[in-house]
């Protein structure tokens, strides 16, 4: 009688823990039919930015799966993790202001439970110093005629995009780059007579600005000559 209860306690044990088995975990989702997926959005593979902004791309697919979080990894001039939190359909987080400009690698990590994966890294360029731009020549009097404005522009990290010519608030258009200068031919007809600050704006690939300014009279109207002697008509000696 013993031996038939032991036998009897035996055998409920080994199902018990045969239908554990089957469950994979024992209580709720298996691990093993959970898949992760899990990707950078912003920045891009390559990019040139002075943004701080981080997002990724995090989904859970399987019974009850639901992803409950997301870091990123970043190495370069610091190193550091990063844990984002989800906003808009996507997983967000800001890199820390005090992070120099440098070359970073990002590598994504979400996790469902137990279960975690790894994405692909990604490599920036984070660019948070403007460009270094100044007037090569520039009139301080303008007439008449058009005048040629050249203006030297450089940018160590991600390079200068573009140098643009200001009149106060105006946009006057782009320099031209020729050998390594930028050069803009200046009319007068598109500046209002009298003083004028005229600014040189030079824009990094990252989105970084700097400029110079100087100081520039316009002055179209010709001078007035009155005739004071001797009088028309008269007689001289």
């Amino acid at each position: 009688m013993v031996a038939r209860f032991i036998l009897t306690g035996i055998l409920s044990l080994a199902l018990l823990a045969g239908c554990n088995n089957l469950s994979g975990t024992g209580v709720g989702t298996p691990s093993s039919s959970i898949n992760l997926s899990v990707a950078i959005k912003v920045p891009a593979e390559g990019a040139f930015t002075n943004s701080l902004s981080v997002q990724v791309n995090a989904t859970a697919t399987g019974p009850g799966a639901r992803i409950d979080r997301v870091e990123v990894a970043y190495t370069g001039p610091q190193n550091g993790t990063l844990t984002l939190v989800p906003s808009g359909g996507t997983w967000q987080g800001m890199l820390p202001s005090s992070l120099p400009s440098g070359v970073y690698r990002l590598t994504p990590r979400a996790g469902a439970g137990s279960v975690e994966k790894q994405g692909d890294p990604v490599s920036f360029t984070l660019d948070r110093d403007p460009p270094s731009v100044s007037f090569i020549s520039v009139p301080t009097l303008l007439g008449q005629e058009a005048v040629e404005v050249r203006a030297s522009a450089t940018d160590t990290l991600s390079g200068v995009a573009e140098v643009r010519l200001f009149a106060g608030t105006k946009d006057l258009g782009a320099f031209t780059l020729d050998n390594g200068v930028y050069t803009f031919n200046l009319s007068p007809n598109v500046l209002p007579e009298g003083v004028v600050s005229l600014r040189a704006v030079a824009r990094d690939r990252a989105g970084n600005e700097g400029s110079v300014s100087q100081s520039l009279n316009v002055d179209r109207t010709p001078p007035v000559v009155v005739w004071k002697a001797p009088a028309d008509g008269a007689q001289v000696s």
